[in-house]
Formats: structure tokens, sequence, C-alpha cells
């Protein structure tokens, strides 16, 4: 059977907006950072990280959480396996019963610099033959499925090293300006979904239940373009 990897993606100034609300039953960690981190916008993306681990896995104290030697965070019990990404005003939160990395980014113009010092020559060839219009977009998704990639092996570019990412398995989609990438060993089936407000006040079932109403009626997820999967 298929592995199945769910992805939920946060509004960060929305779900801080309710701070107050629940900044007392996340993990220290994120509470912490939330309220130490000058930066309003990156604060409210901690705070954003706590609130998913929180809501989507049980995880409320610093205790259930370990992180290896680049900071890539792991729940203790290992019974279950997540990854978190962050980008301008958003949060995802990807989880599975096997190891995954996420990444999402805002998409931006392409740096040559990082494209030589990033990617294959195979790569770069392809990148540079992308019609001058779309190569923002091939940019972005290429970055984001290499950096899911080095999530995935626990290291992202901490490690300063370039890796192929060969036999690795990424699906990718468009979410408003933004790329989401999210890899793994082997073949895997996505869902996506968001988060709200519904969680603090109704639970993530209660909250699910609602958003598959909303979607019904074509909102929110047809912000999301382009499904696709791919090996890497």
């Amino acid at each position: 059977m298929m592995q199945k990897v769910k992805i939920i993606i946060a509004d960060a100034d929305r779900i801080a907006a309710h701070g107050d609300e629940f900044i007392h039953s996340i993990p220290q960690y994120y509470a912490e950072k939330y309220r130490n981190i000058k930066v309003k916008q990156e604060a409210c993306q901690e705070l954003t990280a706590g609130f998913l681990l929180k809501s989507y896995l049980g995880v409320w104290s610093d205790g259930q959480l370990i992180r290896n030697r680049y900071g890539k965070p792991m729940l203790r019990s290992g019974e279950i396996c997540f990854n978190l990404s962050h980008s301008g005003n958003y949060v995802a939160l990807a989880i599975a019963d096997m190891e995954i990395g996420v990444d999402m980014e805002r998409i931006m113009d392409i740096h040559w610099p990082s494209v030589r010092k990033v990617f294959s020559g195979e790569k770069q060839v392809r990148l540079k033959q992308t019609p001058e219009k779309e190569q923002s977009i091939q940019f972005t998704r290429m970055w984001t499925e290499c950096e899911a990639a080095l999530k995935l092996l626990g290291t992202g570019f901490a490690a300063g090293a370039v890796y192929e990412n060969e036999g690795r398995f990424v699906h990718w989609f468009q979410y408003e300006d933004y790329m989401v990438a999210c890899a793994a060993n082997e073949d895997f089936q996505i869902s996506v979904r968001e988060a709200g407000r519904e969680e603090l006040v109704h639970g993530p079932k209660a909250a699910k239940r609602q958003a598959a109403g909303r979607q019904a009626a074509g909102h929110p997820l047809g912000r999301i373009r382009g499904m696709m999967r791919g090996e890497i």
C-alpha cells in the first residue's frame, strides 16, 4: 500500500491573532521564540509552528521532541514523522508514517550564483532552457525540491553539501504565490488542507469537516495548482 502524507498549511497572521488562547499549551521552545524574536512575521511563524504541532500531533511540551545535530525536530516517541517549513505568511506541517522533508517558498526570481552553487550541471541546463517568463516558477520549484530532499536527510543546507537526491520521490504544488515540495524515500500520496481558527475552537476533526464543506463550495483549496509527482 502506498504511503500517505498529510500537509497542513496555516496562515501565521490569522493564527497568531489568537495566540493568547493557546500560547501556554504549545511547546515552550516555540512560545519562547515567539516572545523573543523581534521580526513580527518570523515570530508569528514560530508561534504557528507550535500551534500546528499541538493541534495535529498533540505536542504540548519540549520533552516530547528531540532534535538532530542540524536542529531538525522529531517526536521522541518515534510513533510518527513530521517536518515543518515556513515562508512569508504561511507555515506548512507535513505528517507521515515515514521520514519526510517539506519546504515552502514564495516564488522568487532566479539567482544564477545560487543555481551554479546548488544544482547539478543537468539542472542548470534545464533552467537555462526554460522560457524566461517561466524561470522564476521553475527555479523555485527546483529549489523547494532540493531543500525538501535535504530536510528529508535531516540536514537542510546547514551541512554545506549538494546532493543529487537520486532515488527519492517528491510531490510539489503551487499554493497562491508559493511553491511547496515534499520528499520521501518511497512513493506516496499527498493530501493538503488549510488550518484555521476552527482548530482553536473545535479541534482538528471538526475543523476538517468544516474545511471539506468549504472545499466542496470551491473555497479555499482552489488556491492550489499543479499537484505533481516526480522522482529526483
